[in-house]
């Protein structure tokens, strides 16, 4: 429906109404000037207007709808997340109930104290949280054993020891005869030659942000969104829509799809049933702990999928070269040049299909701005060009890949404190993407 049918159904003005998208409250598609509003527009309608009847302001409301957009929701940490923060609401509306007292009650000391002193006295007379899920999580999948080849030399990988649970596998050695050996742990694979970066405290603060060393129960975007400004979740969730639309044209069953590190939010929070069928996503990373809570995630939204979680730190995947079709790069790129050299597409080139696709979302300053030299004194590994536009373009282009859609999602936001290395008053942009692969 336009914006004018939307603005009478919930008797609100059409200003209110653009309000609200300019604050990101609303996220309506945009079919060229007009503003298209969807059951789903509706549905966050209600929700705001339900909430501000229950005193939430317009700022506390990103927050909560926040939970709504990036939880998945059949994950019933969902509902311990949306229970926690009206506890929060009303913890603090008590603690403003009991400070109004406290005011109430020095206004009226200081009233006592006028009418004594004959100043104006003078003719007058005185969740429940939702149980644990128990059970083990879902491991390697069995349909991905195909895809299992050697790093080195592209000689099939010979599985031994394994321990299968269902249609997965729970643990086993993968050996090649010329001397390539990975293994997997807990439904996981571990490739050779990684850093214990599990109990590197240097890494750990870097990635997850000192304040959620202890408690990151919620993976990367969730963990941090106390500490993310509404503007930044806004452009997020607004590129989540867009690659999504982006996406619904195509015909992904049966095809193999890579999520580079925390790239796998998108996968738990936007993952069609219908298109994913038979689908093998794989979800590579640079140490387990930075992807085990989203795989309980993931695996509490839609245990069916069937995810092969790869931890590895060198771009040496042990794969079959060309199987990868799509990469959605959910920011996962832009995170992992923080700590390596080159770009993540750079390392991992051998595994994608010549007619790939590739689609995401990124962010970057201007080179050479003050959060670009914040960012190589705080990340001594981090990529030359990170967080600029050229890391994804140049990258996307020497990999013959042709960019198809690119846009603007937002420019010049703060995105809030988690991000240490930006400095105030630098522009930060988001652009989405979509590109396709085509070697002559």
């Amino acid at each position: 429906m336009k914006i004018g049918e939307f603005s009478k159904k919930f008797n609100v003005s059409v200003s209110t109404v653009r309000h609200y998208i300019n604050l990101g409250l609303l996220v309506p598609e945009k079919d060229g000037f007009q503003y298209r509003f969807t059951a789903s527009d509706c549905k966050e309608m209600e929700i705001i207007i339900s909430m501000k009847d229950a005193g939430f302001k317009l700022n506390e409301l990103n927050k909560y709808l926040s939970i709504f957009r990036f939880y998945n929701k059949d994950d019933y940490f969902l509902y311990e997340k949306l229970v926690e923060y009206l506890n929060d609401k009303k913890n603090r509306l008590y603690e403003e109930r009991n400070q109004i007292n406290t005011y109430i009650r020095m206004i009226n000391k200081k009233i006592k104290e006028i009418e004594a002193d004959h100043i104006y006295s003078a003719g007058k007379t005185v969740y429940t949280a939702m149980p644990e899920q128990n059970g083990q999580l879902p491991g390697f999948p069995l349909s991905a054993v195909t895809l299992l080849y050697c790093p080195h030399c592209q000689c099939k990988l010979t599985l031994s020891n394994v321990d299968i649970c269902g249609d997965s596998i729970v643990s086993g050695i993968l050996t090649c005869s010329c001397g390539y050996h990975a293994a997997i742990r807990n439904g996981v694979v571990f490739t050779e030659n990684l850093k214990d970066l599990e109990n590197d405290p240097k890494f750990l603060e870097c990635y997850f942000g000192e304040e959620n060393l202890i408690t990151n129960e919620d993976g990367m975007l969730l963990m941090g969104m106390k500490e993310h400004s509404n503007e930044y979740l806004t452009n997020l969730y607004k590129s989540s829509l867009w690659i999504y639309n982006a996406l619904s044209s195509y015909d992904f069953r049966g095809k193999t799809i890579l999520f580079p590190d925390l790239s796998c939010q998108y996968l738990y929070s936007r993952h069609d049933g219908e298109n994913a069928r038979n689908c093998i996503f794989l979800v590579t990373a640079l140490s387990e702990r930075s992807i085990r809570s989203m795989r309980q995630h993931i695996a509490n939204a839609n245990p069916n999928l069937k995810v092969a979680y790869i931890i590895n730190q060198n771009g040496r995947l042990p794969l079959k070269n060309g199987c990868i079709d799509v990469i959605i790069d959910y920011m996962g790129s832009c995170n992992l040049g923080f700590f390596q050299k080159t770009h993540y597409l750079d390392t991992v080139i051998p595994y994608i299909a010549p007619d790939a696709l590739a689609v995401g979302t990124a962010e970057y300053y201007c080179p050479g701005s003050p959060s670009i030299r914040r960012i190589h004194e705080l990340y001594s590994n981090a990529a030359a060009d990170v967080f600029t536009f050229d890391f994804v373009k140049t990258t996307l282009e020497k990999n013959d890949f042709i960019m198809e859609k690119i846009e603007k999602i937002s420019k010049g936001y703060n995105p809030g404190r988690f991000f240490e290395y930006h400095i105030a008053g630098d522009t930060r942009t988001n652009i989405v993407y979509l590109a396709k692969r085509r070697i002559l």
